[in-house]
């Protein structure tokens, strides 16, 4: 097996490390684990949060690492989103974020009138990692701000839990969890490498926060949502249980007349599970958007 050339320059800095203080070795060590191979979003939101943590504050030092990787999520929407650090308060508090779209960066180059907008997908909101996010939605001050802006992503960089304001009063959305506490969260984020299936699982969840107060104004645009959960439940049913799915398998099965064996049955399987459940979705709303 051959192994990725690592540049001269990181081997040499980091035979030094030993007596480098902390916060420069876990630079080094993440430049390396970088240039071996590329490193997903998710990853280097993991490993750039472990290389801040205990500099700063709590709360704060993580924001790069988190724009970061909503920038890197919102790039691959259309249009793009992009999440700005502490937007000018408009009239509901200081929230920690904002997620603007791309026409509204284009109407408002300068930053001094950007930050004067209505983010058009809501605002962010950030706590240190130890904080519950889950009861934070119901505050005064998230209460505020989902008032006002309509809609808020929480997080406390290792849970996130999406909030909107519906019927004059918070309603809370879908959650997400990297790990359930914080001794785990950290344990997470020493390995970033090995959590694919995982990483994969927040990278979805943030595209349809994002999304979340789009549009449907296309089957396009509700195709891109539904495509988003699809891959959500194909991690879901990847992970279950083999035995946990066998009577739809044998009821499905017998309904097309064929037999899922084995491991490449099993993903034949699983495929054709979601896609039916996705695709017969996006046909009712075709259908129900036809005729209204």
């Amino acid at each position: 097996m051959a192994f990725p050339r690592v540049p001269r320059s990181l081997v040499s800095a980091w035979k030094k490390s030993s007596i480098l203080p902390g916060e420069k070795r876990r630079a080094i060590n993440r430049a390396i684990l970088q240039n071996v191979g590329r490193m997903t979003p998710v990853e280097s939101y993991l490993a750039d949060l472990h290389a801040v943590r205990g500099a700063g504050t709590a709360e704060t030092s993580g924001y790069p690492a988190l724009a970061n990787l909503l920038n890197e999520v919102g790039g691959t929407l259309k249009p793009k989103i992009t999440a700005i650090i502490h937007p000018a308060n408009s009239g509901a508090g200081l929230p920690d974020g904002g997620f603007f779209s791309a026409k509204e960066l284009r109407q408002h180059p300068d930053e001094v009138s950007l930050l004067k907008l209505h983010p058009e997908r809501g605002v962010l909101e950030v706590k240190p990692v130890d904080h519950d996010i889950l009861a934070l939605g119901q505050t005064p001050q998230v209460r505020g701000y989902l008032e006002h802006y309509g809609q808020i992503l929480l997080t406390n960089y290792r849970s996130f839990a999406l909030w909107s304001w519906e019927s004059a009063k918070p309603v809370p959305g879908e959650t997400f969890f990297l790990a359930e506490s914080e001794a785990a969260f950290w344990e997470v984020a020493r390995h970033p490498r090995g959590h694919a299936l995982l990483g994969e699982r927040l990278t979805e969840y943030l595209r349809r926060a994002l999304l979340l107060r789009a549009r449907l104004a296309a089957p396009r645009d509700l195709a891109a949502y539904l495509a988003s959960y699809a891959r959500e439940a194909r991690a879901r049913v990847e992970g279950a249980p083999s035995n946990a799915l066998a009577p739809i398998s044998e009821s499905l099965g017998a309904a097309l007349g064929i037999r899922f064996e084995g491991e490449k049955g099993a993903h034949f399987f699983r495929s054709t599970l979601i896609q039916t459940l996705f695709y017969g979705v996006f046909s009712a709303w075709v259908l129900w958007n036809e005729g209204n």
